[in-house]
Order: structure tokens, then C-alpha cells, then sequence
């Protein structure tokens, strides 16, 4: 009916492949063979499998990005790393897990959390137990029991110690399977072979003609006939759970090396994750997440600091020069590869030729503000659309001469200046200014005639503006003031979206869990959930109703909601200004679960604004004293007196000996809601702002 060509299969032959089989040409142009695997092996042919990793892929430009920073890492290799570092075993065990390979999904995470493996023994184990088989059949709670010494490791013979040792007395790879054999009734590398084939296949008329074979070998090595025949049964119990320990093992040596890399060097390997899920949303919101939840800042898009991709920069942080990540240009929507080489060949003096017909280069050199950064590159490369999403993404901020809103209306007389000015040095005429630097244009040639003064837009419109451009929000979120009140006080019984994302990640469904069909249904629960919603999808139902589809996330994840007809209606209005404003809510239902997709179907929603009025009590501030300046004591004043209310203020002062404790006088009392919160973090850089 239709041909498919296998991921990873390879056919190798010695003479032309059309001599041995025939052949078509596969949609990209590669040549694929007619027959498929199982015929291909039929008539001599060897299929080899080369499974292609990205995780290689990350681990390359994470090692790229250690010898970038210089110093004692200059010279660092993957290769070199040991395989007995007590600080990677711990962050195995610990479940924080976010991108390292094969161990990302809920259930992997609690099988580390459980197993707390400490050898690459372990992490071997790990690839092989987490399968429908081992799950269901119990194998996995005897093999972390044993490994805890909870339940005592026997062998049935002496000889079996040596080969299952590792595994703690259990049959779990196919290679144990085939020594076994070996070990115990001498067979040949090629019959133990079968043997393993046959017992992964489960025919019975194979499996008595093994057992015989079996039996008999081990009388002749003194073993008694009953115990043969025990130690066969049992082999070939396993054997249907058995996994192939070379592929575990390869797959085990990538898990410890990305532990190894998110261990010593995160804000590399957040880079790299970042750089090669780059089109994926989704998996980027949740690194930025897991980045910032380390204590690594995730940096805007800068023309004069990103490189082409995510790049690793210090910052300062809470006082403190940190490693931070550095969002890259090539992941701004709108702003194609060749804007990109434009900016970057102008900014770092890499340029082989002069742009737009020039006599000569234009000056290399970070850009001194908008006007400079349109007189050297490329109208032609970044044009207006170019120049919106840099813009609209943040990337203008550090050098512009007037603020977001203002430079995004400006743009099309800008660009037309300087499309003019490019035009007339292609012609080879000279420019009034073209003797003067660009701070030296800015003094003749004022702001204000060439820019548009307008008011900037608000904090949830740059927000909105940035996941347009860029898939996520990069400055901040619109939960950055409310996640906390969520998670630690609000008292709604609200859970995390990263609890409810994790339930997604599909763990295998255990063997004789499934009910007819191969689905048992779940009891649903009752969910109560804050955040705000990114993307809504209407339909028309077969009776005519309307019903929507919509993604609620917060700082730690994504679920899906679902509205019914009548819960659409009651709040669809709620529900699209959300989305449009970026406006949190708390959506209270149901949580179903099918097939391992958690979702929830929701009864109503409520503002979360609305919700949380009168709930604080006190605000509390946590400062450094030897990290304030004076200009933001005095910020904070204002921004108290711009947010009164009737909260009393707390500052507690924490410096590296002493600890003092500041009540503010009655007439400083303050409202406690997140705008007041973000306006005071906002001063400080960080969060010192806490409601009771």
C-alpha cells in the first residue's frame, strides 16, 4: 500500500545493491532497498542500525562552550571525565534531571530518586528496568530492594555469582542469559545465541529442545538435573524482560556524561540543550525554567552581546558575577541567517567584502546605539521586519535612544535614512556626516529628529510581544509576581503545572495494568490550577456548541484545558482576555488522564487579581546592606509611596555577621499585590519581596 524507510537501517553490501535485491528512490533521494529487513536477511544481506543522537550534538557544543570560557577548562574533553564522581550520582538520585538523556520523563525520575544509582553499573540498569516488562512484573522493586540491602541477593549456584553480581542477583540483560549458558552447560557463543533468540520469541517447541540441550550439558558439569532445569525456568522468565546490555550500556555512558556536564558545567549545558531544541518551544520554556531555577540567568537577545546561537557570558547576579545564558539571534523569529551573518560579520570585523557596493568596510565594533547600528549594517539584510522582531524580542534595549514603543514606530523613517545615506556611498558620494562617530551623529542629528515619541508599552504587552517573536517570554513572565504567592501561600490548593506537565511524559504502561482495550480508566481528580493562558483553540461540536482548547502555563510548565460547551460559554470571556492581556487565573475541575496525557476539564475560571485581594497581610523585605546602593533606597520609598495600602513593611537586613530586623513606621504601609512586588524586585534585581 505505501513503502516506509526504516530511522536508522543500513545496508551494507559488497557489490552493487541492485545485484542482490531491487531498489527505488526514497523521497529525499536516498537510495532505499525493496525489500524490507527480515527479507533482506533472508538472502544474506546485513542491516546495520546508526541511530543518530542530538544528545551528541549537545554534548559537542556544551564542550565547545567550557573551552570558550577559558582558563583550567581551555583544554577540557569529554573524553577524559571519570566514571566515579560521587556529585553525579547525586544529581542523579536527586531527580533533577531536566535534559540529561533518557532520564527527563516523571517515571525515569522517580526511578533514579528510588534506585540512587552509584556506579555506571547503575545507570546501565536503569536504561534496561524502565520498560513495560520489568515495571509489571515486580523485577524492578527486587533489583532496587537488593541494591539497599532490603532484600537479601541469592544465587542458586556459586557460579552464577560472577555474572549477575552487577545486577545484584538478577537475570537482567540478554548477554547474562547467553553466559549463563555458557558458564553452566558449554555452549557455543552461536548456540547461546539462539537460545537467547528463541527465548525472546517464546516458542515452545524451541524452548523444549533448548532445555534438553541445556540439561544435559549441565549434567556433564556436575550439576544436578533438577537445579538445571530450575535455573532454566528462571532464565527464561527473564528472558522475555531481557534488554540488550551493549545498547544500555552506550545509552548509560551519554546519561552520566550530560549528569557529569549539568553538574559542573549548567550554564554550558543549558546552552547547549537551548541551542539544539531551538525550535521547540516548549522544551525551551522549560530549560529557561530549569535554568533560572538553578540560579542561572537566561539573558535577552542583545545586537551587541549574542552570538549566533545561545553563548555563555558572566553576569551579575544578587551582587555576584555568575555564569549566565545568552540568548542567540538565529532563535528570533523573523530574523533570518543571513541578517544574522550580516549583524554578526559587521559587529566582530569578520566582513570579506564591503556591503551594499562600499568602498570599504564599515567599522567593526560593538554597536553605540540604533543609528549607528543602521548606518553600518545591511538595510537590504536587516530590514523592517528584521529590525521589528530585534526589536520587539529586546535586542535594541541596551543601546537604544528611546524605548521599545517608541523605536517600533520609528523604524520606517529610520530605515529609510539610512537605505538613503547606504545608497548615496554605493554611488560613491560622501556624507555630510561621514566624518564624524556615531555619538558625534547623535549630537547633530537629535533623537527627536529621527525618532518617534510615544508611551512605552506596558510590561505585558513587551511580555506578549516577546513569545510573538521569540515562542516564550524572555525579560520576565507575567507569573514572575505570582508564581510565589501561588506556590507557597495563597491557600488556593493550587499545584504546580510542572506536576501536572510531568504526567505527560508517558511512563510505560505496566504489563496486565490495562483493562479492555489496553486502557484502564483512571479516577479523576479534582484540580484547582493558577496560571495564564498562551494559545486557545475554538471547534464546533456535532450539535453546534462551541468548545475550546486551551494551554494554561506557569514558571514550571504547560497542561492543557478543556472547555466543554458549557463551561466555554461561562467563560469564554475570561478565558480570551487571558490570552490576549496575559492576565493569570485560577481554573478549578477535573484532571483526566488517558494514555499518559494529563489534562484538565475545566468548571470555571476566576481572576487571580480578584482572587488574592486582602489575602496579605504583611510584606516582608530580605536586603544586603554592603549590595544596596543609594539611588534604590530611594526608589523604594517612591515605590511605597505609589503602591499605599494597608500592609504593615518589614526589612529584614542580612549581612555576612549580623542580622537586623527594621519595622516601618504606620505611615508606611503598603498593598500587598504582585505589582507592588514586581516594582520593588525590580529595583533590587531579584526577589526580596515576600507577602504574608
Amino acid at each position: 500500500r505505501n513503502p516506509g524507510v526504516h530511522a536508522a537501517g543500513v545496508i551494507i553490501t559488497e557489490k552493487p545493491v541492485v545485484e542482490y535485491c531491487a531498489r527505488y528512490m526514497g523521497a529525499d533521494g536516498a537510495p532505499v532497498t525493496q525489500f524490507d529487513k527480515d527479507y533482506a536477511e533472508k538472502i544474506g544481506l546485513v542491516k546495520f542500525d546508526f541511530l543518530g543522537l542530538k544528545t551528541l550534538t549537545v554534548i559537542d557544543n556544551a564542550v565547545k562552550l567550557i573551552r570558550m570560557g577559558g582558563g583550567a577548562d581551555a583544554s577540557f574533553t569529554i573524553e577524559r571525565i571519570r566514571y566515579d564522581d560521587p556529585k553525579v550520582y547525586e544529581l542523579l538520585g536527586s531527580g533533577d534531571t531536566d535534559g540529561v538523556f533518557q532520564v527527563e520523563s516523571s517515571g525515569m525520575k522517580d526511578l533514579c530518586t528510588r534506585l540512587k544509582p552509584s556506579s555506571i553499573e547503575d545507570v546501565t540498569a536503569i536504561n534496561a528496568l524502565y520498560r513495560p516488562g520489568p515495571l509489571g512484573s515486580g523485577m524492578v522493586d527486587d533489583f532496587i530492594d537488593r541494591k539497599h540491602g532490603r532484600q537479601a541477593i541469592v544465587y542458586e549456584l556459586p557460579q552464577l555469582e560472577s555474572i549477575l553480581k552487577d545486577t545484584y542477583g538478577v537475570i537482567l540483560y540478554q548477554e547474562q542469559v547467553m553466559q549463563i549458558a555458557r558458564e553452566l552447560a558449554g555452549f557455543t557463543l552461536g548456540q547461546a545465541d539462539m537460545l537467547r533468540r528463541a527465548m525472546g520469541k517464546k516458542k515452545p517447541e524451541e524452548m523444549a529442545k533448548y532445555k534438553e540441550i541445556f540439561q544435559s550439558g549441565a549434567v556433564e558439569r556436575q550439576i544436578p538435573a533438577d537445579k538445571a532445569a530450575t535455573i532454566f525456568d528462571l532464565m527464561a522468565k527473564f528472558a522475555e524482560y531481557g534488554f540488550n546490555k551493549s545498547h544500555s550500556a552506550a545509552y548509560a555512558v551519554l546519561t552520566y556524561q550530560t549528569a557529569y556536564l549539568k553538574a559542573y558545567f549548567p550554564a554550558e549545558f543549558m546552552a547547549a540543550l537551548m541551542t539544539t531544541e531551538m525550535s521547540n518551544t516548549d522544551k525551551i520554556t522549560k530549560y529557561v525554567g530549569d535554568a533560572r531555577s538553578h540560579g542561572i540567568p537566561v539573558l535577552s537577545p542583545d545586537v551587541n552581546a549574542s552570538q549566533r546561537r545561545f553563548s555563555v557570558e558572566r553576569a551579575v547576579r544578587a551582587g555576584e558575577s555568575v555564569k549566565a545564558v545568552r540568548f542567540g539571534l538565529e532563535a528570533i523569529k523573523g530574523v533570518g541567517g543571513s541578517a544574522v551573518d550580516a549583524i554578526l560579520e559587521i559587529r566582530d570585523g569578520t566582513a570579506n567584502t564591503p556591503p551594499d557596493g562600499r568602498a570599504e568596510l564599515p567599522p567593526s565594533g560593538p554597536f553605540k546605539n540604533v543609528l549607528d547600528f543602521v548606518r553600518r549594517v545591511s538595510v537590504r539584510k536587516a530590514n523592517k521586519k528584521v529590525m521589528e522582531s530585534l526589536t520587539a524580542a529586546g535586542a535594541f534595549d541596551a543601546i537604544a535612544e528611546v524605548n521599545r514603543a517608541s523605536l517600533f514606530e520609528s523604524l520606517e523613517g529610520l530605515l529609510s535614512h539610512a537605505a538613503d545615506e547606504q545608497e548615496e556611498r554605493s554611488l560613491g558620494q560622501s556624507s555630510l556626516f561621514d566624518s564624524f562617530s556615531a555619538s558625534e551623529v547623535k549630537l547633530v542629528q537629535p533623537a527627536a529628529a529621527v525618532f518617534k515619541e510615544v508611551a512605552d508599552w506596558s510590561q505585558s504587552q513587551k511580555l506578549l510581544r516577546e513569545k510573538a517573536i521569540v515562542g516564550f517570554y524572555v525579560s520576565g513572565h507575567p507569573m514572575d509576581t505570582w508564581q510565589r504567592i501561588c506556590d507557597d501561600w495563597l491557600g488556593f490548593n493550587t499545584q504546580r503545572l510542572r506536576d501536572w506537565a510531568e504526567r505527560q511524559t508517558g511512563q510505560p504502561q505496566a504489563a496486565g495494568s490495562a483493562g479492555a482495550g489496553g486502557y484502564q480508566r483512571p479516577k479523576r481528580k479534582e484540580a484547582q490550577v493558577a496560571g495564564i493562558f498562551g494559545e486557545l483553540k475554538e471547534i464546533t461540536t456535532k450539535k453546534g456548541s462551541r468548545m475550546g482548547f486551551a494551554q494554561l502555563e506557569d514558571l514550571h510548565g504547560k497542561v492543557e484545558v478543556v472547555f466543554f460547551p458549557e463551561a466555554f460559554e461561562a467563560c469564554q470571556e475570561k478565558l480570551k482576555r487571558s490570552v490576549a492581556e496575559a492576565e493569570p487565573v485560577v481554573v478549578t475541575g477535573e484532571m483526566d488522564q488517558r494514555e499518559g496525557e494529563a489534562k484538565i476539564l475545566a468548571r470555571s475560571v476566576e481572576w487571580l487579581e480578584e482572587l488574592q485581594k486582602g489575602r496579605a497581610k504583611q510584606v516582608f523585605l530580605r536586603l544586603r546592606p554592603s549590595a544596596i546602593k543609594p539611588e534604590q533606597l530611594r526608589e523604594l520609598k517612591q515605590s511605597f509611596l505609589a503602591h499605599r495600602g494597608k500592609c504593615p513593611v518589614q526589612i529584614e537586613f542580612l549581612d555576612g555577621h549580623y542580622r537586623t530586623l527594621l519595622k516601618l513606621p504606620v505611615g508606611v504601609q503598603v498593598s500587598g499585590t504582585p505589582q507592588m512586588v514586581a516594582a520593588v524586585n525590580r529595583i533590587f534585581g531579584e526577589p526580596v519581596v515576600d507577602l504574608r
